[in-house]
């Protein structure tokens, strides 16, 4: 459950490990059912069916109506997906009635909640006596502690999950909060790859956090290859550098991410904030890409042996340096692409949702 919107609309790391944890519980023989939002208002609606129409989704559209004298307009709607699971989203402004509407029918054995509206479902879980696991995403953003302003009969209810070694280590620093680990979820079989032409060294998501400036450093010194930007949170504005580089192919945000994996040869992880773990990495490795990432947070347990970690991950010559390096001696890509796939296999979901589903008897 997320008071937010959720996959196939929110294909960042949480949205996507999330469903791949419910994809994962259902196959164990468990019925799950996800909760989320839709939007805020009708216009931002309308845009997120025409993107289920496109991709040939099918989805059930329930809207409620009410009564205005002689007149039915629309009290609140939602739509209905099924992937293995069921989800469930509706307006902002309705999630909380619809929330405990929901829940209260579903009767689950456990709740699963991060980010926004984490606070209502520990409430929930609380007053059912139900368990509530609640999931920590990166170690910055506010809405990952929700529950922890909740009175002091909540605090200590629900399970604290983080999703790499780096944030439990981080977020027992800052929080003095225990928690347990538990990867992003990542079924490495969904991108094993046939007919690869990896031409491109690729970038996922164009935002400053991620590296933008300094991808674009490496591109302008690299002319001679050919370089994949793949967009993340939200379209690249027009204006953008990357738009106008000869030696760059941006495309949209991709729901099967296999399509721009069957085209790298690199994958490059310039971020300059604190990944929590970047689930990008072990995706990439699945099929043999070795990938060039800075030497902190949690990209040193994503990457492993299965790359290059760069100390100077702030200098764009040092890039250029290693990708050279890279891109010349076969001998060595091939040596990465195999400790790739072997670094990948440990981040499996059947081992790293072991504990997990132990822990809960799922």
């Amino acid at each position: 459950m997320t008071q937010r919107d959720c996959f196939p609309f929110q294909m960042g790391g949480a949205g996507i490990s999330a469903h791949s944890l419910l994809n994962y519980l259902t196959t164990r023989g468990h019925k799950c059912l996800a909760l989320g939002v839709l939007g805020k208002g009708f216009d931002e609606i309308k845009s997120r069916i025409d993107v289920l129409e496109k991709e040939h989704t099918p989805f059930k559209f329930i809207t409620n109506y009410t009564r205005l004298g002689n007149y039915e307009i629309p009290k609140d709607c939602h739509l209905v997906l099924n992937f293995g699971y069921e989800s469930k989203l509706t307006m902002l402004y309705n999630f909380d009635k619809f929330f405990a509407s929901e829940a209260i029918n579903f009767k689950p054995d456990l709740v699963i909640t991060q980010m926004m509206g984490s606070g209502l479902a520990v409430k929930f879980s609380f007053n059912k006596g139900i368990p509530c696991a609640h999931l920590i995403r990166d170690v910055d953003t506010i809405y990952n502690l929700e529950p922890f302003f909740l009175e002091e009969k909540y605090l200590n209810y629900p399970d604290i999950f983080s999703n790499s070694k780096f944030v439990q280590q981080n977020f027992l620093k800052k929080y003095k909060r225990k928690s347990l680990v538990l990867y992003p979820s990542i079924k490495t079989d969904n991108y094993l790859l046939d007919n690869k032409d990896p031409k491109y060294i690729t970038f996922v998501n164009p935002h400053t956090r991620k590296g933008l400036e300094i991808f674009i450093k490496i591109a302008e010194k690299m002319p001679e290859y050919k370089f994949l930007v793949v967009e993340g949170w939200g379209k690249t504005p027009m204006t953008s550098p990357i738009n106008n580089m000869k030696n760059v192919t941006v495309m949209p945000n991709q729901l099967d991410m296999r399509e721009v994996y069957k085209m790298t040869r690199i994958l490059i992880v310039p971020s300059v904030w604190q990944e929590a773990f970047a689930r990008v990495v072990i995706e990439a490795q699945t099929s043999g890409i070795p990938v060039i990432a800075g030497k902190h947070s949690g990209l040193i347990e994503s990457v492993g042996s299965g790359g290059i970690l760069l100390d100077e991950y702030l200098d764009a010559d040092s890039w250029v340096k290693v990708i050279n390096d890279l891109q010349v001696d076969n001998s060595k890509y091939k040596l990465l692409s195999k400790r790739a796939v072997e670094n990948a296999k440990k981040f499996d979901i059947a081992n790293t949702a072991k504990d997990f589903c132990e822990k809960y008897e799922l």
